[in-house]
């Protein structure tokens, strides 16, 4: 029944038989385990930080965006305007201030030559002393009278009526007019030049 024969006890095969050789693996697979690890991280750092850059030029574009679309509406068109105008007395101002001339001296001289019945609407001064007033008159000959006085004043020179027209509102006439002239000391003081 039983073969005792020692021999072929021991000449069957195993059902399982694992090799390991000593000269596999050791420190050049942990090395090659070790590299494939850390390029996967190093790839996972650079796939994060390149979507969030993205991400955050996306924003910075959207704000921009935003910044944008509020300079260009209409409250800014509003605020713009009213600048300009102020920038633009600024000037004049800042003009008047560098030549020899009084510039509160030259609106005292002007209010008194302004007649009873003459309003003017505007007053500009060029950088090279050209003047121009607007305004409204009572009638032709205040018109008149305004050019003569502001003639007749020694800081003015070469006034002259570039305009009239004249129109009649609820039975009373007016006239609006437009003067030019130019300051007499205004460009021998180096203003505008």
């Amino acid at each position: 029944m039983f073969d005792e024969n020692p021999q072929t006890a021991h000449s069957e095969e195993p059902f399982l038989e694992i090799n390991t050789h000593e000269d596999e693996g050791g420190p050049s697979t942990l090395i090659f385990i070790f590299s494939i690890i850390i390029i996967i991280i190093v790839s996972g750092f650079f796939v994060y930080y390149k979507y969030r850059t993205q991400s955050q030029a996306l924003d910075r574009q959207q704000a921009l965006e935003s910044t944008l679309n509020q300079l260009n509406s209409n409250n800014n068109e509003a605020v713009e305007e009213t600048a300009r105008n102020i920038n633009q007395a600024t000037t004049i101002l800042s003009t008047a201030a560098r030549s020899k001339f009084l510039f509160d001296a030259f609106i005292t001289d002007l209010a008194h030559k302004i007649t009873n019945d003459s309003k003017l609407n505007s007053l500009a001064i060029s950088e090279t002393g050209d003047l121009t007033i607007d305004g409204v008159g009572g009638s032709y000959r205040s018109v008149a009278d305004l050019a003569i006085s502001l003639q007749s004043s020694p800081k003015l020179d070469n006034i002259q009526i570039a305009g009239l027209s004249e129109s009649t509102d609820g039975g009373t006439s007016q006239v609006t007019f437009s003067m030019t002239g130019k300051i007499k000391d205004w460009k021998s003081s180096g203003g505008g030049e």
